[in-house]
């Protein structure tokens, strides 16, 4: 979801929220065809995925052919990790988990 705000003939502000369903792919099933006596081995995995969320905020000006746009994002994530794969077990909290996007562009438009 996202809003642009023109506040003058020369600045815009643009903010946004997104949601990103990382838990609809935390299951899958993994399937291995030649299991004993023929029979596939069919293994479940949870990965235990949370869902994030992201905001951000930017800016934008323009001043006849020059344009000029800023802003920053915040995503959240999941410290904690704790999975079982090929029999062995993962498990731990990372202290802090923050990304910090910047970004900006500059036009000139002919």
């Amino acid at each position: 979801m996202g809003i642009r705000q023109r506040l003058s003939d020369h600045w815009t502000l643009v903010a946004n929220l997104d949601w990103e369903d990382w838990s609809a792919f935390s299951e899958n099933t993994l399937t291995i065809q030649s299991g004993p006596a023929g029979n596939p081995v069919v293994a479940p995995i949870d990965r235990k995925w949370k869902d994030t969320y992201k905001f951000g905020i930017g800016a934008g000006h323009r001043k006849g052919k020059q344009r000029f746009a800023c802003g920053i994002a915040y995503d959240t994530s999941d410290g904690k990790l704790d999975q079982i794969a090929q029999g062995e077990r993962v498990a731990g909290e990372f202290d802090s988990n923050w990304i910090f996007f910047l970004g900006g562009t500059l036009r000139w438009v002919l």
